[in-house]
């Protein structure tokens, strides 16, 4: 297996005793360099658990005792795993964690000055720093992070001095209209839930473009559906304009959608089947994240969120040692495609 370590390392440019102290925990590695080890590694089929010791990539340092995991309750994507491979590591390293989930409509008043009181676990003193879950408000975001040291997962801040990971959307859409592509969805693969108000939907619809340009099939505007930011993030159940519309475009030929969350492919689902029109049978669904909700079956791709959480836990102790340095954007690797009961390839 050392000849396997030394491929690992040669691919990624690293040194083998460098890849050898990345998967085994050791200090001296910083989390990018972790994450891109353990992801290298997956691919070529090698075992992890094998090197591995028992604690979480870059163990906490003595000085971290309690941090805050900050949610958003209307985030429905990979939350629940998130918060258990923070808490799994959390635990291995002695670090006390104190989870908070906060309403969409409440995280958006806050203000530095009325902070502790719609966060209520802010007013613990004792927070060596808090890692933040989806859908946070710009303008929270910079006021926490004033507070103490800040991480967020699948939020993109552009804030200086916050490190954030962000699902690779491109590597995500590319092998979902891989999957739908066929002879039948050819020319008719269309989007649901287009926002130039969320990044992460503005991208899914920036990648899903440039996949199907690289294929020659012109979208035409009624493959194009928009919803309302307040419905894609769970925060309104209004989506008959939006429903009607894909309703329309099915009815008119197009034969598969993709969908940039859950919400917004469950939503769409519901008006088909109201509609008489079957999923997967009459038109496929497919969701970039589809989040952890067990049985929904919806076809999406799978992110290692147990793993991402453990990462931004690492994040965050190297951000609290280190409060001044730069901000960091991780990618985290879509590992394949879950092939749900919502899509037919091929047919």
């Amino acid at each position: 297996m050392a000849g396997a370590l030394e491929l690992v390392a040669h691919r990624l440019g690293l040194s083998p005793s460098t890849v050898s102290r990345a998967i085994r925990g050791q200090p001296g590695v910083s989390a990018e360099t972790t994450a891109l080890v353990e992801q290298a590694m997956r691919d070529s089929g090698i075992a992890l658990r094998r090197y591995r010791r028992r604690q979480p990539p870059n163990p906490p340092s003595n000085a971290v005792r309690s941090i805050g995991v900050l949610v958003c309750d209307n985030s429905a994507g990979g939350m629940p795993g998130y918060v258990q491979g923070i808490c799994r590591a959390a635990h291995e390293a002695a670090v006390d964690v104190h989870v908070a989930l906060i309403p969409a409509t409440q995280a958006e008043m806050i203000t530095a000055s009325n902070l502790a009181a719609h966060v209520p676990v802010m007013q613990n003193t004792s927070l060596d720093g808090v890692i933040l879950i989806y859908a946070w408000p710009l303008s929270a975001i910079e006021i926490i992070s004033r507070r103490c040291p800040c991480v967020s997962i699948v939020h993109q801040t552009y804030l200086p001095k916050i490190d954030h990971l962000m699902l690779g959307t491109e590597d995500a859409v590319r092998r979902l209209v891989i999957h739908l592509w066929s002879e039948a969805h050819r020319h008719n693969i269309g989007f649901f839930g287009a926002c130039n108000g969320l990044t992460w939907s503005r991208q899914a619809l920036l990648y899903f473009r440039q996949e199907m340009d690289q294929r020659l099939a012109p979208l035409q505007p009624s493959q194009i559906i928009p919803a309302a930011e307040e419905a894609l993030l769970g925060m309104s159940s209004e989506w008959s304009e939006s429903v009607a519309a894909a309703i329309e475009s099915t009815r008119a030929g197009t034969t598969a959608w993709l969908c940039p969350n859950g919400v917004s492919a469950s939503a769409l689902m519901a008006g088909l089947a109201e509609s008489r029109l079957d999923v997967p049978g009459s038109v496929s669904v497919a969701a970039v994240d589809a989040g952890d909700r067990p049985g929904s079956g919806i076809t999406t791709v799978q992110f290692n969120t147990h793993n991402t959480g453990a990462t931004a836990l690492s994040l965050l102790c190297e951000r609290i040692s280190h409060p001044r340095a730069e901000g960091r954007t991780i990618l985290i690797p879509a590992r394949n495609v879950i092939i749900g009961k919502t899509t037919m390839p091929g047919r």
